[in-house]
C-alpha cells in the first residue's frame, strides 16, 4: 500500500473515523461455494458473509472526508486487475496494490469486475485496518523514544 507515509494528524483522524465507520457495517450478502478436500476427495460446500459494495461507497460518501476510486485494466507493471485508491479531502492519496484478476475470454469486464470490486474492497479494508494500526504503533513508539530521550536529558541536567 502506498500513501502512509507523512500522513497529518488531521488525515489519521479522519481515517480512523472511516476505518471505524466502515468497521460497523453489517455483513448482510453471502456467497457460497464448493471445495475439494484434499484429504478425502469429497467436495463440500461452504460460505462466507460479506459487506456489499454499496453499503461501503456509501459510508465512504457519508463520511464527506474521502473519495474512493477502483480503476481496472493494467498496471504499471502490465498486471491486469483492479486497484482501490482513496482520496482525503486535502488531495492525500493512499493506494493498494493492484488486485490481480484474469478474464475470461467470453467474459463481459464488467461481469468480472463486478465479481472482482467486493473482493478488493474488503481486502482494502483489512489491509488499511492493519497498515493503520501499524503506522499507530509506529508512532507510538516514536512518541514513546522522544520521551524517553527527554526524561535522560533532564536527569543528566539534575
Amino acid at each position: 500500500m502506498k500513501g502512509f507515509e507523512n500522513v497529518t494528524p488531521e488525515i489519521a483522524t479522519d481515517l480512523i473515523e472511516l476505518v471505524n465507520q466502515l468497521k460497523g457495517l453489517e455483513k448482510s450478502a453471502q456467497v457460497k461455494y464448493s471445495v475439494k478436500n484434499r484429504s478425502t476427495g469429497e467436495w463440500m460446500s461452504k460460505a462466507f458473509d460479506y459487506v456489499p459494495l454499496d453499503n461501503i461507497l456509501n459510508k465512504i460518501k457519508e463520511n464527506q472526508n474521502f473519495a474512493l476510486l477502483q480503476p481496472i485494466g493494467l498496471d504499471e507493471n502490465g498486471v491486469c486487475g483492479v486497484k482501490c485508491i482513496l482520496v482525503h479531502k486535502s488531495g492525500h492519496v493512499f493506494e493498494t496494490n493492484t488486485y490481480p484478476f484474469a478474464v475470461k475470454e467470453d467474459a463481459k469486464l464488467q461481469d468480472e469486475a463486478q465479481k472482482l470490486h467486493t473482493a478488493s474492497v474488503t481486502h482494502w479494508v483489512h489491509s488499511l485496518a492493519w497498515q493503520l494500526k501499524k503506522t499507530q504503533t509506529e508512532t507510538m513508539m516514536k512518541q514513546l523514544t522522544v520521551k524517553k530521550e527527554k526524561q535522560a536529558r533532564n536527569r543528566l541536567k539534575s
